[in-house]
């Protein structure tokens, strides 16, 4: 005759070991990630570089503060033969996912093919780069637009940014536009005039500019959405 007790037992038996299967792996899993973020902080990793600095925003005055930084992403730029490699800063915390590391790119070094020339982007690690692209986006680059946090910090919104261009190789470097409050278009037209649509003092401002000189073409359009009729504007920032 078929036991039920058994059973019953057998069942139950059953699932306390599969609870306790899964709880095990729970823990090993919480284990091994706290363990590689703990060892992560006393291994040295060969792409980076321990500083002191007091270029950061939120460093207390007169107060050294270490800040690590690590080469990211390395690219070419053909057409300038020359490399182009992010400098990034990891977040001072215990990782949310243990597959990803995130960072804060806070510079960027010019490597030329000969060696010679080699550079950073900014002279200091207090900025923020919110977007760095070439254009045209291949072998025939001529103008690099980046945009940036200027002394960014983790605890301030942050929300203006500054548009600043430059030769493929790094040099010549000029700032456009100060206080960007979003970026709406931006493009590269088939004259290689750099088109610009944003957002900047409650404005909407449409700007062209030489990709040789770096000046605009023409004095820009302004459009005062103050003095305007539209009671709701909604524009979300395109990344360019």
């Amino acid at each position: 005759m078929f036991n039920l007790n058994g059973f019953d037992t057998g069942i139950k038996r059953l699932n306390q070991l599969m609870l306790f299967v899964i709880l095990g792996l729970i823990l090993l899993f919480i284990i091994w990630g706290l363990g590689s973020e703990v060892l992560s902080k006393f291994y040295h990793k060969t792409s980076e570089v321990t500083i002191k600095t007091t270029d950061v925003i939120n460093s207390s005055e007169g107060k050294k503060e270490e800040m690590v930084l690590h080469l990211g992403s390395i690219e070419r730029i053909a057409s300038a033969n020359t490399f182009i490699a992010s400098i990034e800063e990891r977040e001072n915390k215990f990782r949310a996912t243990y597959d990803k590391v995130n960072t804060t790119k806070r510079n960027v070094l010019f490597i030329p093919d000969s060696g010679n020339g080699t550079h950073l982007l900014f002279d200091n690690y207090g900025n923020k780069i919110v977007s760095f692209r070439p254009y045209p986006d291949n072998t025939d680059t001529n103008i690099i637009v980046c945009r940036y946090i200027k002394n960014y910090s983790a605890d301030t919104s942050n929300k203006k940014t500054t548009m600043m261009l430059l030769k493929p190789d790094g040099s010549n470097a000029e700032s456009i536009i100060d206080g960007m409050e979003s970026l709406l278009k931006l493009e590269l037209n088939k004259n290689k005039e750099l088109s610009v649509i944003y957002f900047k003092d409650g404005k909407l401002i449409n700007a062209k500019y030489s990709t040789t000189t770096f000046k605009p073409i023409l004095p820009p359009a302004v459009f005062n959405l103050a003095n305007s009729k539209l009671e709701n504007v909604n524009a979300d920032e395109v990344e360019e």
